[in-house]
């Protein structure tokens, strides 16, 4: 039981260094290459569509 409370809150901890990863990138894209958060939206949606065909 402590194992399975362990492992939920490492990928909480996980998941929660991704997203601010992903945050500071885009703040990155928005201020310095200027680019709008449609944009990077559009990216990331093309990376996930990449991710995912990849998968199969």
């Amino acid at each position: 039981m402590k194992e399975e409370r362990y492992l939920k809150d490492r990928e909480a901890i996980v998941r929660a260094d991704i997203w601010k990863e992903i945050t500071s990138s885009c703040k990155g894209l928005r201020t310095e290459l200027g680019y709008t958060n449609i944009q990077i939206v559009d990216f990331l949606k093309e990376i996930t569509k990449t991710f995912e065909r990849d998968q199969l």
